[in-house]
């Protein structure tokens, strides 16, 4: 029966996978994702198309992950409708510091509040839990915004919550609004985080 087994290298920068009891000519496929799970935002499948093929009982597969960060992954033998079961790791090390957060350049002040869309929102959600790992802690859970649907007062309250839970974040703005002063307080909390 087909199984995995998984190790890193010291610096917590290349994930090993060793997968076994397989067959020659059986096709692999490898997948990954953070944990816990961001909506799939940060999950990846190696390969990004088609399949690996075994030309053994064993197969050995390497990937780049980042310091720090807590993983998801599993291994599809043969694209069989379930994958192995799920393990789980964290890379050694400590994760560095993210970048800065900018809003797009849609987001203005006067801008219609529909350049707000929620996958800007998703990346801006990623990015505080960037910086929550980065400071030891874990990612927020947040409430997934809808395309196409107004961004509700959850996401906003979610999100200064989430900032506040951060060693060293700025000052959250004390007026909730749908405004640019509102969005660059809310990067800049989160900005000053060192």
């Amino acid at each position: 029966m087909a199984s995995f087994s998984l190790s890193q290298n010291a610096a917590g920068t290349v994930l090993y996978w060793t997968v076994s009891g397989i067959q020659a000519g059986d096709l692999v496929v490898f997948h990954i994702r953070y944990e816990p799970n961001d909506n799939n935002a940060h999950y990846r499948r190696f390969p990004a198309d088609g399949t690996y093929t075994a030309s053994g009982t064993t197969y050995d597969f390497n990937c780049p992950i980042e310091p720090g960060q807590h993983y998801a992954c599993t291994v599809n033998i043969n694209l069989a409708g379930t994958n192995l079961p799920l393990q789980y790791i964290t890379a050694n090390g400590s994760p560095g510091r993210p970048s800065n957060w900018t809003w797009p350049t849609t987001i203005y002040s006067g801008a219609p509040y529909e350049n707000l869309t929620a996958a800007i929102w998703s990346s801006f959600e990623s990015r505080i839990n960037e910086f929550r790992r980065y400071k030891g802690g874990s990612n927020y859970g947040f409430t997934a915004p809808v395309s196409g649907v107004t961004l509700l007062n959850t996401c906003f309250s979610e999100a200064e919550a989430a900032i506040s839970g951060i060693s060293g974040h700025g000052t959250v703005p004390a007026v909730r609004e749908l405004s640019m002063a509102y969005l660059s307080g809310l990067a800049d909390a989160l900005n000053v985080v060192t």
